[in-house]
């Protein structure tokens, strides 16, 4: 049996409702929190668990830079005690993390040194090293610029100023938009190898392309689909944003993808399919 946690967010509900089974146990973030150990090994005593996946984390990059202690506790301190329960039952992880691990991330380059340059960026990371001092099981997975059909992703929040017919403002940072769809498609694969491993796994949408760019084409697949058109113009937010991200940011799947038999998805297809 699995257990899953942190599933009210995208990716979560994403995975539940693609490869959702009743015999596995499934959790928002307030009916289990990563801080409470002392339930979560009660869980994995009376279930039997063998694999836990880590959906829950702060992702709110503005409200990170505010709030670092609630940022940190999520992201990082909460997976010191997660670690060795899980270590102690023998149950493997997995555990989403992010390329704002990194600053301006070169495709070319696949171990490339981490340098975060905020505050999301650094919790992550910490987190990551936790898991690879701690945990003698685990499938740490980067991925990029997730979007869902359902709230709180850039592609909802562009959806939803098309319609309401505000203006945008957008940065214009290049990396790779993801869908929660392929990203727990590629999850599910991992789980299902039932391997014990100590590993890092890039995965993410193809190609590349810019925020500013990227939105243009959530505009046109919208403008197709619609018939009130979206027709303001985008402004660039560099000056305006307050949390530093990376320029370029461009994981690098190559040996993932190998070592999975993974074919690249596009991340323009998966867009069509939630707008």
């Amino acid at each position: 049996m699995n257990l899953f946690v942190g599933c009210n967010g995208g990716l979560g509900k994403t995975y539940t409702k693609n490869f959702g089974e009743k015999n596995n146990l499934y959790f928002a973030k307030e009916k289990l929190n990563l801080i409470d150990i002392l339930k979560i090994e009660k869980i994995i005593k009376k279930y039997k668990i063998k694999n836990f996946i880590n959906f829950a984390a702060y992702t709110n990059l503005p409200l990170s830079e505010k709030n670092v202690i609630k940022c940190f506790d999520i992201n990082c301190f909460s997976l010191i005690n997660l670690c060795e329960i899980l270590n102690k039952h023998k149950v493997k992880l997995f555990h989403i993390s992010t390329d704002y691990v990194f600053n301006n991330l070169n495709e070319n380059f696949e171990n490339q040194k981490k340098n975060p340059i905020n505050i999301y960026g650094l919790s992550k990371n910490y987190g990551e090293e936790v898991i690879k001092f701690k945990s003698n099981n685990y499938s740490i997975v980067r991925t990029s610029w997730l979007f869902s059909k359902y709230k709180n992703n850039f592609v909802d929040k562009i959806i939803d100023k098309i319609k309401k017919n505000e203006n945008l403002f957008i940065n214009n940072e290049i990396g790779c938009p993801t869908s929660s769809d392929s990203l727990s498609f590629f999850i599910n694969k991992i789980i299902n190898q039932n391997i014990k491993t100590k590993e890092i796994l890039h995965f993410r949408n193809f190609p590349a392309i810019s925020r500013d760019k990227f939105t243009l084409k959530i505009i046109e697949i919208y403008n197709k689909k619609n018939k009130k058109k979206y027709k303001k113009k985008i402004n660039n937010i560099l000056k305006f944003d307050i949390v530093e991200r990376p320029k370029i940011s461009i994981l690098n799947c190559d040996s993932t993808f190998k070592k999975y038999k993974i074919k690249k998805i596009f991340w323009k297809k998966e867009l069509n399919k939630i707008i």
